[in-house]
């Protein structure tokens, strides 16, 4: 088990590919932003209607983002070789998700979603469209999947130096499919990443090093079973999490 600590050129390092793609997926999204407008981007991307694509798969895969779903996957995939990860990243995944929620109900409150902002648009593709009253930006799916894919680059990064770079890749690719699904403009998946990529960065940064060293105290040392514990309890929760999710596609 790795010793965590608060050397941020370490940190860059070990995230640096992850922050490529990211960064390279925010530019183009800014480009488009100012480009084609708010609105006007999801129009652009909309009129092609992802012909190739499995609409159906997609939806399946955006959810990965729902409530439980994300966060027992860092835990089933992390707790068990850093517990002080998977504490920070869950903790990371709550503050940022609050973050996200706040600014949908207060600072953007009136931004809805592309079902209800363009409904005298015709011919628009949207799958599975949220209720009216929903807000739209910034996208939370977006902001919970970057805030993981920081987790996972970080503790992938162990495995493979390339591998964070994959990861961004999927983060990229889970976050676009809530434009291609019809439920997010781009601005909001681009806003709402930036969010979560920078709230997990700091997460790790600033402390992670300290919970680290708390939870290894407790569960190394106190509580030695509470490790299997977490594992079976997590594995419920997903396995619950997905046969709702399949049921309601």
């Amino acid at each position: 088990m790795e010793i965590a600590d608060r050397n941020i050129g370490a940190l860059i390092r070990r995230l640096a590919l992850f922050y490529v793609v990211m960064l390279t997926f925010w530019a183009v999204s800014l480009f488009w932003w100012l480009s084609y407008g708010y609105e006007g981007t999801f129009l652009w991307l909309n009129q092609y209607h992802w012909l190739t694509l499995d609409q159906l798969d997609l939806y399946f895969f955006t959810h990965l983002g729902d409530g439980l779903i994300l966060p027992g996957m860092l835990v089933l995939i992390i707790w068990r070789k850093n517990p002080g990860l998977a504490v920070t990243a869950i903790l990371a995944l709550v503050v940022c998700g609050l973050l996200a929620q706040l600014g949908k109900t207060t600072l953007f409150s009136d931004w809805s979603r592309p079902a209800k902002a363009l409904m005298d648009v015709a011919g628009l593709e949207i799958v599975h469209p949220h209720p009216p009253h929903s807000r739209s930006f910034p996208s939370g799916h977006a902001t919970t999947m970057a805030t993981g894919g920081v987790f996972f680059a970080y503790f992938f990064y162990s495995v493979r130096s390339w591998l964070p770079a994959l990861v961004g890749l999927f983060t990229v690719f889970l976050c676009f499919s809530r434009v291609v699904i019809g439920v997010h403009f781009p601005g909001d998946i681009f806003v709402g990443s930036v969010l979560g990529a920078l709230g997990g960065f700091m997460f790790l940064w600033l402390l992670y090093p300290g919970i680290d060293k708390v939870t290894k105290k407790v569960v190394e040392e106190r509580f030695p079973k509470l490790m299997a514990l977490v594992l079976w309890l997590t594995f419920v929760i997903i396995i619950a999490q997905f046969i709702n999710l399949i049921v309601n596609i």
